[in-house]
Formats: C-alpha cells, sequence, structure tokens
C-alpha cells in the first residue's frame, strides 16, 4: 500500500509496484491464477479436441480472436482485483473477478482494435515510431478497467508522458516473457509444437504455467499504472476513493 499513498518522490515506481504487486500475489495469487486458468485451459482444450487455430484461415483468425477476448478478460478482472486490494475495499473473489471482466470486454476489444491499426501504421513509418506508440498504449486495458475511459490511449499517454523510453525494457518483458514460456515449452517438448504427432494432450500443461506468468504481469501492469498515476496526480482524488470502499 505504501507504494501508491507514500513517498511522490518515490523515484520512477518501478520498486514500488513490485512491491505492492508482490504482497498482492502473496495473498491474492490462488483468484488471479485461477481467473487467468479459467479464462485459457478451456478454449485450449476444445481448441486441440477439434483442431481449431489449424488449417482454415477463417478458423484460426476466429480462435485466435475468441482466445485475446479471453485473456482481455482476465486482465480486466485483475486489474479490477489489484485497484480493490490498493483501496482496502472487500476482496474480489473469482466469479466476481470474471464478472468484472466481462462487464468491459466490449469496450477493451473495441480499443484493442483501434490500437492494433495504430500500431500497424506506426510500424509501417518506421520501427522507432512504432515503438513509441506501442509505449505510450501499453496502460490502455488499465485505463478501460479502472477509470472507463471513453479514449483509453490518451490516458494511457497522460500516465507514460516523461516516462517513455525508461518504460521500454519494462514493455519488453512484460510482452517479451509469456512468448518466452511457450517458446521454451516447445522446445523442451516438441510435441508442444506438433501436437498431431501423438501429443495432443501436451499443450494443456503450458496453460498453468502460462496463466501463472500472465497473472503476475497483470498484477504488475496495474500496480504500475496506479504508481504512475499516483505520482503524476491523474488518479481519481483521494476522498473520492475513501467514499468509494467505506
Amino acid at each position: 500500500m505504501d507504494g501508491i499513498t507514500g513517498n511522490p518522490a518515490a523515484g520512477r515506481g518501478y520498486g514500488a509496484a513490485l512491491r505492492l504487486s508482490g504482497g498482492i500475489l502473496r495473498r491474492r495469487f490462488g483468484v488471479l491464477f485461477a481467473l487467468f486458468v479459467v479464462c485459457d485451459l478451456p478454449l485450449r482444450a476444445v481448441g486441440l479436441h477439434y483442431g481449431l487455430g489449424e488449417g482454415d484461415m477463417r478458423t484460426t483468425l476466429g480462435f485466435d480472436f475468441l482466445s485475446q477476448v479471453l485473456l482481455f478478460v482476465a486482465q480486466l478482472g485483475a486489474a479490477q482485483l489489484v485497484a480493490r486490494e490498493v483501496d482496502g475495499g472487500p476482496a474480489m473473489g473469482l466469479f466476481a473477478a470474471a464478472r468484472a471482466g466481462f462487464s468491459r470486454w466490449g469496450a477493451l476489444v473495441t480499443a484493442w482494435i483501434v490500437f492494433a491499426n495504430q500500431l500497424s501504421v506506426g510500424l509501417v513509418l518506421g520501427l522507432l515510431p512504432g515503438l513509441v506508440w506501442l509505449v505510450q498504449g501499453r496502460f490502455f486495458v488499465q485505463a478501460v478497467a479502472l477509470r472507463e475511459e471513453r479514449h483509453p490511449f490518451h490516458h494511457s499517454r497522460a500516465v507514460v508522458r516523461g516516462d517513455a523510453w525508461r518504460l521500454v525494457p519494462v514493455t519488453a518483458v512484460v510482452l517479451g516473457l509469456p512468448m518466452a514460456v511457450d517458446a521454451l515449452a516447445a522446445l523442451a517438448f516438441p510435441a508442444l509444437a506438433f501436437p498431431a504427432q501423438g501429443g495432443s494432450w501436451l499443450p494443456l500443461l503450458v496453460s498453468p504455467v502460462s496463466s501463472a506468468v500472465l497473472a503476475g504481469l497483470a498484477v504488475f501492469d496495474t500496480a504500475l499504472f496506479l504508481e504512475m498515476e499516483r505520482r503524476k496526480g491523474l488518479g481519481p482524488p483521494e476522498p473520492a476513493r475513501a467514499e468509494a470502499t467505506a
């Protein structure tokens, strides 16, 4: 809690965000882990059973889109859970977190489509503009989940402003770690990459590991968002937060 409400000159906020996210994970890891598993494992199982995501392009795109939507639901729910912990409100359970995620998934998918188009334009213009837009929009999930922003990228840019280059390595870790986990799993167990060759059940073993990593990253991202908001005076006023949790 001290990282959010404590000394305004707390450096870049990474240490405070790590301490806060570590405390929340110790207390609430079970719920967070279950949330990401529930949003990932059943879809993986159905996809493997019916061969979705392989062959036909339309089926693959539909399966990938549904996977992304469910990931967004988990991230939205995790953001709400973290904010509730920071505000000292009643503990949020699995169903409450999932319900909170589903309540905002449409707004987040719309924001994601806009962000993907902007990022594509940035990458067409060059690597540097694409990287800048990627970092500036990195908190759009939290802006949708916690601030219900009509223009979440404006809020994300305001939170990032002045810290964009410092956030590049953090962004690289947050985006790269889940991909690294999947890649390492595929190298360790080749049947993960070729499920049709006699190991169709093995990809399901990746889900718990991937879910644990994604849950930890979602908590850290939200803690960092709240800490940077606080330092820049962009969050809700303290009296409003106190009334909301009374």
